[in-house]
């Protein structure tokens, strides 16, 4: 049986081979991520008990 690290890494090859199927969709994601990720910079500013936010979409 294969380790779960060695699990996860061949799945995440065949991911990230995977073309994006909608670019616009993808770049207006990012856009996003990129909003809420300053926002919880200035929220873990003001109140550091907030965590960031995931980018794993």
């Amino acid at each position: 049986m294969a380790s779960p690290s060695r699990f996860w890494d061949k799945l995440a090859e065949r991911y990230a081979a995977r073309p994006i199927k909608d670019v616009a969709a993808y770049d207006a994601m990012l856009a996003d991520a990129a909003g809420r990720s300053r926002a919880a910079s200035i929220c873990g500013t003001i109140f550091p008990a907030c965590s960031p936010p995931s980018t794993h979409i």
